[in-house]
């Protein structure tokens, strides 16, 4: 063999221990690519479950003690943690009330905690920085005249003034705070305008008769004519009771219909109507636990049963009120979209109204 093949196999074990060393670098950021995927997505399951931010929970983590060589971890209290992350702020207090195992904030349905999320990033705004301990009825009574229910807004002034006193209770109750002790007797004496409904239904029978019309013909979205009825002849269901409502697939409610990540749940099932045609209608109304059996006859109910006519035996299987466009039930946004144009060409005007489930509703206005 000479020198210069020599030479030659020298650099081709040069070049083939080269590609290995790089391969194997390939390998191994790879799988720590997909060891930090999986932890992402771990952190991000967490941090939606207590509704905080994936930075500030890794910001949570990283703040944490490190125990010492030897010493025996212990797994802190729920009344520890609380003293610990509470810094006395009105931020810090809605932070704690979403976070906190013992919050009831886990305990109410999925739409009735996006409604308190909406109201607490309006207290935040307002009041965010503010000390809890410093808040006196003089500034409640302030914020309430100028700010939440000002131009008539009752209706808002007044949900702001349920998160004070349910936050109040919450960190008087679980985080045993002084300042939250004097604000909850504070709003205890406090008495505030409560908005108040004419007692009318949300159509009248000539606009749900329109508003059928139009979804049928014009559009053939049988669907939200069938909605409409039901929303019309029956008051005591609210929008989210007919349609149901998309949930993450962490929440505690079983359902066998399935969209990425998100479950369908809560709405009214063909299986729901027996063959009297009575509407059985377990229904929370807001905390998990509280449920209240419902029946509705609805064979004294003319435009609901035109509707369900027209939808053959065949398909009376799954949810009732399924959208035209997916084959799935509407989401609560969708749905209002489309039911805004129907009554635009109805000649309905439409205002949204917040029922207590948390879902902003439609219904239609006072006829001039």
């Amino acid at each position: 063999m000479t020198i210069r093949q020599c030479g030659q196999m020298t650099d081709d074990a040069k070049t083939t221990f080269q590609e290995v060393i790089q391969r194997e670098k390939a390998r191994l950021v790879a799988e720590a690519e997909a060891e930090i995927s999986r932890d992402m997505a771990e952190f991000e399951r967490i941090a939606l479950k207590y509704s905080i931010s994936v930075d500030t929970f890794l910001s949570i983590i990283k703040a944490a003690p490190v125990p010492v060589s030897g010493a025996v971890a212990t797994t802190p209290t729920a009344e520890q943690e609380a003293s610990r992350s509470y810094d006395g702020t009105f931020k810090s207090l809605i932070d704690n009330y979403c976070s906190l195992d013992e919050s009831s904030f886990h305990n109410v349905k999925h739409s009735v905690q996006q409604n308190y999320l909406r109201s607490f990033r309006r207290l935040k705004k307002d009041i965010g920085s503010e000390r809890v301990a410093e808040c006196s009825a003089q500034r409640i009574q302030s914020l309430y005249d100028s700010i939440w229910a000002a131009d008539g807004k009752v209706a808002m002034g007044h949900d702001m003034i349920a998160k004070l006193r349910l936050l109040a209770t919450f960190g008087s109750t679980v985080l045993n705070d002084d300042g939250c002790i004097r604000l909850s007797t504070i709003l205890g004496n406090m008495r505030f305008a409560v908005a108040k409904g004419d007692g009318q239904p949300r159509f009248t029978r000539d606009q749900a008769r329109a508003l059928r019309i139009a979804a049928r013909e014009h559009f053939g979205w049988d669907s939200i004519a069938l909605a409409v009825a039901l929303l019309f002849e029956v008051p005591k269901l609210k929008q989210v009771d007919v349609l149901g409502e998309w949930v993450p697939l962490s929440d505690p409610t079983k359902s066998d219909i399935i969209k990425g990540s998100e479950k369908w749940v809560r709405g009214l099932r063909w299986s729901d109507l027996d063959d009297d045609l009575v509407l059985h209608r377990v229904s929370p109304r807001s905390r998990r636990e509280q449920q209240k059996e419902q029946q509705f006859r609805l064979s004294r109910s003319q435009m609901t049963m035109e509707e369900i006519n027209r939808v053959p035996e065949a398909k009376r299987n799954g949810p009732m009120v399924i959208c035209e466009f997916s084959g799935l039930p509407w989401s609560g946004n969708e749905f209002r979209r489309k039911l805004k144009i129907v009554a635009e060409k109805a000649g309905v005007s439409l205002r949204s109204k917040s029922d207590d489930g948390g879902d902003s509703e439609l219904e239609a206005e006072k006829a001039s």
